[in-house]
């Protein structure tokens, strides 16, 4: 065997020898710590770490305090939610409501909601997040789910739940809906007409939340649309008066406007998805009327036509929001492109006229480089002569000239040219 290899392998096997011992003091004094402490206190042991990303460091390993402060907190957080759904003794803060408009407010859990109102632990899983979700309506043997943004609400034959959600930015619709429902239930105002027609109870609920929904988004809508008439007629006034840091405070201004366009749109669009949705399905439409299959009178899975009839007229109330909402901020949109394309044209012609000034003072400049020539204290002949004078200033001013035109022309040449 060479010599070199021979090294290799004698230092390889030392160094093996070194992290065996080391490896066998750490446990011997791991031992003795334990051994030595009071045997009535026990050491809590710190849980195993499971690795669930192979490309993640370790937990061991070397990352920065404040990526592994960030990743900690997102994990806490990532955990209480995943185990919020979970968690069946989640109190909530509830409101029923019965056939005659009796409201009583009560706290009940996840679990005794479930078991109470036939439902599923799943149906319930993110009715107590508080985000705006995923507009959905659920339809079950006896219940009908209905989640839509800040509404969460469950109707049976002969009355209602609403569910209170702590942290809420925004409770506009279930605020509607409490108070619009109210008048159906009683049968105030124009609102008896549902009791002379012997609407189902279930179906007056849903289209009240319907309803309040779509006032919601329309009302929205509305202000939307005020705020960007006021703010397109200020930005008229302030490209009148020519004002380039105002026109700039407008168009921000109108940009926050198209955000909350884009906001209600998108709000609107998924309500006329999850309508859409339950249109498709005829059995979910036929199961919406509880309290004929309460009766024991089941209907079958074309017999809907009065719940058809209610998800259309509120299908289309939203694809209207959805439309206005759409071309309202397409008009957004092309007003902010005209008016910057306004705008960049006026810098052009700034940046035109900068580049106009600067080819005459070129020119100047060559008048000027002669006269300093001839005004230094040299003797250059000519200052004697009677022509030399008239001579100098026409050449400089027709060779300034000269080159002041050359320079436009390159310019023109410049302006003119296709990209």
């Amino acid at each position: 065997m060479p010599q070199n290899v021979r090294c290799v392998v004698k230092s390889a096997s030392i160094l093996a020898k070194c992290r065996q011992a080391s490896a066998h003091q750490t446990w011997r004094g791991n031992l003795r710590t334990s051994a030595s402490r009071p045997s009535g206190r026990r050491t809590p042991v710190s849980p195993p770490h499971r690795l669930y990303n192979t490309s993640a460091p370790a937990p061991g390993g070397s990352t920065s305090p404040s990526s592994s402060s960030s990743s900690s907190s997102v994990v806490e957080r990532a955990v209480r939610l995943s185990m919020a759904p979970l968690n069946g003794s989640v109190k909530m803060q509830c409101t029923r409501c019965d056939a005659d408009g009796a409201a009583t407010t009560t706290t009940l859990s996840k679990a005794e909601v479930a078991s109470e109102y036939g439902l599923s632990p799943r149906d319930l899983q993110v009715v107590d997040v508080p985000s705006q979700g995923f507009p959905h309506i659920l339809v079950r043997e006896s219940t009908i789910l209905v989640h839509v943004f800040d509404l969460r609400l469950l109707i049976q034959a002969d009355r209602i739940l609403l569910l209170h959600v702590d942290g809420l930015a925004d409770t506009t619709i279930s605020q509607v809906f409490t108070y619009d429902l109210q008048n159906k239930l009683r049968g105030d105002g124009s609102h008896v007409l549902h009791r002379k027609l012997g609407e189902a109870f279930e179906l007056r609920a849903l289209e009240a939340a319907l309803a309040s929904v779509a006032a919601g988004l329309e009302a929205l809508y509305l202000g939307a649309r005020r705020d960007v008439g006021l703010a397109l007629r200020r930005l008229d006034e302030q490209m009148a008066g020519r004002e380039e840091e105002s026109v700039h405070t407008a168009l921000r201004e109108l940009l926050d406007m198209a955000r909350r366009l884009a906001d209600i749109e998108q709000r609107a669009r998924l309500v006329r998805n999850a309508l859409q949705e339950l249109l498709r399905e005829d059995q979910d439409m036929a199961d919406l009327y509880l309290t004929d299959k309460r009766d024991g009178r089941r209907h079958a899975a074309a017999e809907h036509e009065e719940v058809e009839y209610l998800f259309e007229a509120y299908f289309r109330a939203h694809d209207a929001v959805v439309h206005e909402a759409a071309a309202l901020m397409a008009n957004v949109h092309r007003t902010d492109d005209t008016i910057r394309s306004i705008l960049a044209n006026r810098r052009n012609q700034i940046m035109i006229l900068e580049t106009k000034v600067e080819i005459a003072m070129l020119a100047m400049a060559t008048a000027t480089l002669v006269a300093g020539w001839y005004g230094m204290n040299t003797v250059n002949f000519l200052e004697q002569s009677e022509y030399a004078f008239a001579v100098i200033v026409s050449g400089s001013v027709l060779g300034g000239g000269m080159i002041w035109m050359f320079l436009l022309r390159r310019l023109r040449n410049i302006r003119r040219k296709k990209f």
